[in-house]
């Protein structure tokens, strides 16, 4: 799996995580749901559970060494 850089778009804060499969149900892309995060991940980004969805921008994580997404 790649890894991607994901921010939240209300706390500003961001964490690196490795994208290990592709995506959400189609329910959930229909709401507009396009990356699910694990629980730990979620908090990281300064949320709780209960927040449910939040605003994030999911960035792909470019290997400086070697020249390629990784």
């Amino acid at each position: 799996g790649r890894y991607v850089k994901i921010t939240s778009q209300v706390t500003g804060k961001s964490v690196y995580a490795k994208h290990t499969d592709f995506g959400p149900a189609k329910r959930c892309i229909a709401q507009g749901v396009i990356i699910d995060v694990t629980p730990t991940v979620f908090k990281a980004l300064g949320h709780k559970l209960s927040e449910g969805k939040v605003l994030v921008t999911v960035e792909p994580v470019v290997d400086h060494y070697l020249g390629k997404q990784s």
